[in-house]
């Protein structure tokens, strides 16, 4: 039943930004949801407020994972990790993980896999503080019907030398992946995505359906993020 699921824990919750609730019990988050609204129509009328419908696994929901990739530490043979994972919450310091209690597992497959792939190509994640490095994020998108996969990979440059060779390899790692697509955003800034934009492998968007209607999802699409409570 809704809110009596096995409450599950997150390693890195009181470091990361990313879900402040996820240690909450669901049952109690759905009421204090339902709390929140009760006390702001209440204010003005007297309403009868079903309570929220939640849903029945609150776990791996979310269909759009945006991950930054930033320099790690340096290791004995003078070459630096790369990080995934989320920004504490406030700040850009990046909390590393390869895991998220409601992203998208397949998700989490792609950005594990691209970092792996990075390093094999010897490709430098963006330093923000120096304005350096090549891949900035990857942000997957997960088609909730249809299973299709888009990634889009953000760079620092046009340039991408290699992008045929690592496609290739991607795919291979995950076969789910249907397409690719590379972003360019030269600019300093907070904003993830770029103007210029190019198809590397596919079509370069994903169909999907949802609520009996289809969709054709690009890296710039608005989508609903969680399909089963939409």
């Amino acid at each position: 039943m809704v809110g009596e699921t096995l409450q599950r824990q997150c390693e890195v919750a009181k470091r990361c930004g990313g879900c402040s609730q996820v240690a909450v019990p669901y049952g109690r988050q759905l009421e204090a949801k339902d709390a929140q609204v009760r006390a702001l129509f209440g204010e003005f009328a007297d309403v009868e407020i079903r309570p929220i419908l939640g849903m029945d696994e609150p776990y791996h929901y979310r269909n759009k994972v945006t991950s930054p990739f930033a320099p790690g530490k340096r290791g004995p043979n003078g070459g630096r990790d790369i990080l995934t994972g989320m920004y504490a919450a406030g700040t850009h310091r990046l909390v590393p993980t390869d895991g998220c209690l409601v992203e998208n597992e397949k998700a989490q497959q792609v950005i594990c896999a691209i970092r792996s792939i990075m390093k094999r190509h010897k490709i430098a994640p963006y330093d923000e503080d120096r304005a350096t490095g090549f891949l900035r994020h990857a942000v997957v998108r997960v088609g909730h019907e249809s299973g299709e996969v888009l990634v889009t990979l953000v760079t620092n440059s046009d340039d991408f030398p290699s992008s045929k060779s690592f496609c290739r390899e991607l795919a291979r790692r995950c076969p789910f992946v249907t397409t690719v697509v590379q972003n360019v955003n030269l600019r300093q800034t907070n904003v993830i995505l770029g103007d210029q934009e190019r198809r590397l492998y596919g079509p370069g968007f994903i169909l999907d359906t949802l609520c009996g209607l289809s969709f054709r999802i690009s890296s710039r699409s608005f989508y609903q993020v969680n399909a089963v409570q939409t």
